[in-house]
């Protein structure tokens, strides 16, 4: 096997959020009008302002026609960092010089760890505002506050907060050097990947382990263990990666996945060299385990 490092998922690189000042609306209204601050457009689609040289940030310009811009960051020299949605920019006629958008998917892998960290967070909190505008509880139309990270009904006063989904990502092995792969339907041509289930209500990640890998391949978990985590804006998931280990048994497959089956390294790696499979994305968490499986052969 190669000795080249395997790809890490996508990073979890930390930046200064600025909440502190998500309430201050003198600060707020100042940054808005600071030609240092900069501003990340995206939508509602998970479309956002980048390329392959990375993102493509603008300066406060942008955040005349908009309402409550939404406070990213606050950077070392105290500058902020926003994100609009191009929904809110595009009613604003007189403002010019908006970026092209282009899919999150597409561009992810062109960006550092801290462009990559703040475009899940933009792309994640633009979502969520797009798909909350109503009260779940009565129905009123709601109103942002808090820099982007409230929304808060008139109606009957319930505070709605960002939203989180929690989804087990398990690598199954059977403790012979097999690894069992998935394709799941709608992925692109080749693509095998790891399974993958929503954590449900009252349950751990490591239930979902076990719960998941008997519903979608009908095999019994003996072992579970946990080994990171990638946060994955579609919409706003947090990917929990995890390796299982199964009784050796073939993969009885649910209606979800077009198939399944048992990879030994050897073959794996001559699938991928030869171009007969495919993993996922580099930066994503399933790529990330599967490559370090392959590196401990």
């Amino acid at each position: 096997m190669s000795d080249a490092a395997p790809p890490v998922p996508l990073s979890v690189a930390t930046h200064d959020r600025g909440d502190r000042f998500r309430r201050d609306d003198a600060w707020l209204a100042a940054a808005r009008q600071d030609d240092a601050t900069d501003v990340l457009v995206v939508d509602a689609d998970g479309r956002i302002a980048a390329s392959a040289e990375g993102l493509e940030v603008t300066g406060p310009q942008l955040l005349a026609g908009v309402a409550v811009p939404t406070l990213l960051a606050v950077d070392p020299d105290g500058s902020a960092v926003f994100a609009v949605d191009a929904a809110e920019v595009g009613r604003d006629a007189d403002v010019d010089g908006v970026p092209e958008l282009v899919p999150f998917r597409d561009v992810l892998e062109h960006l550092d760890p801290e462009e990559a960290a703040l475009a899940v967070q933009a792309v994640a909190l633009i979502r969520w505002q797009a798909d909350h505008r109503f009260c779940g509880r009565c129905g009123t139309a709601t109103t942002l506050s808090t820099a982007g990270h409230r929304r808060v009904c008139p109606g009957c006063g319930a505070r709605h907060f960002p939203r989180t989904d929690p989804v087990a990502t398990m690598l199954v092995t059977d403790g012979r050097d097999r690894v069992l792969l998935s394709r799941r339907r709608g992925a692109k041509e080749k693509v095998w990947s790891c399974l993958a289930g929503f954590v449900e209500p009252g349950e751990t990640p490591e239930q979902a382990v076990v719960r998941e890998t008997m519903e979608e391949v009908g095999l019994r978990v003996l072992r579970v263990e946990s080994f990171g985590s990638q946060p994955w804006p579609q919409p706003y998931e947090l990917m929990i990666g995890h390796r299982a280990v199964v009784l050796p048994r073939e993969p009885v497959v649910a209606e979800e996945l077009v198939t399944a089956r048992w990879w030994d390294r050897a073959e794996l790696a001559a699938a991928l060299e030869a171009d007969e499979a495919r993993l996922p994305p580099p930066y994503t968490i399933g790529n990330h385990a599967i490559s370090v499986w392959l590196a401990e052969g």
